[in-house]
């Protein structure tokens, strides 16, 4: 698993800083980079339209990160997965006897704990975290068999991973036009609202709710699922992913 760091570690202050799980803040930030994208296609100072795009994919992979953060202890709780289906049974957490009194705060969960244990700007960190979330063989083979998009979103997440690590480590500069941009900005807002409605639904499956229950969710407009795949489909699809 190459998102998962061996030495498994966490602390109070470090789980302090896991978002909290809510999609509003996130969309209102997304908003502004849509905005900004569009202030570019009229900026006529070259060198501030370049720094602004590369401004936009550091701000977006930060976003998309913050997302995934609140997401994952957010289903890990939810739905009480037990750490060893997402960490492997193997895998012990190292805890600071001297500082234990930090841990018994309700605050900290198995799931902040579990997700500080990735790195979830990482495309392998996230295909391992979602495959466990998921117990299936692997999450983005998994997402292409249900969605079919045309081109492999493994590819297109590790592609935008690379662009960003380009960007500030390489000092390079964003090629793409500002319409390019806003299409990889509600690609990748989609890719996560996607993710976390897939991994609720299988969960929800697995676990035997109620089917009306499950089904109300499906049809739900916010379930992007809705208007591409039945819900019988989907659990017959998922089956053959499944570990």
């Amino acid at each position: 698993m190459k998102g998962y760091k061996k030495t498994a570690k966490f602390s109070k202050k470090r789980i302090d800083t896991l978002p909290e799980f809510n999609f509003v803040p996130y969309e209102e930030q997304i908003t502004t980079l849509k905005n900004l994208c569009e202030l570019v296609k009229d900026e006529k100072l070259k060198e501030i339209a370049q720094a602004t795009k590369n401004y936009i994919i550091i701000r977006l992979a930060g976003i998309i990160e913050n997302e995934l953060k609140a997401c994952v202890p957010k289903i890990i709780d939810s739905f009480e997965i037990a750490p060893s289906q997402v960490l492997g049974n193997n895998r012990m957490v190292e805890v600071d006897l001297d500082r234990f009194e930090e841990f018994t705060d309700k605050e900290i969960t198995k799931g902040k704990i579990v997700t500080l244990q990735y790195q979830l700007t990482n495309v392998y960190g996230i295909n391992d975290v979602f495959s466990g979330l998921n117990n299936v063989k692997n999450f983005f083979n998994w997402l292409q068999d249900i969605m079919k998009p045309s081109e492999s979103m493994f590819k297109y997440v590790k592609k935008f991973g690379d662009e960003r690590n380009d960007i500030i480590h390489n000092l390079k500069q964003y090629e793409e036009e500002p319409d390019e941009l806003i299409t990889t900005i509600n690609n990748l807002q989609g890719f996560v609202k996607l993710s976390f409605a897939i991994t609720c639904a299988n969960i929800a499956i697995d676990k035997k709710f109620e089917k009306g229950k499950i089904q109300k969710m499906w049809e739900m407009g916010k379930n992007p699922l809705d208007k591409t795949i039945s819900l019988a489909e989907f659990e017959k699809i998922t089956k053959k992913h499944k570990k």
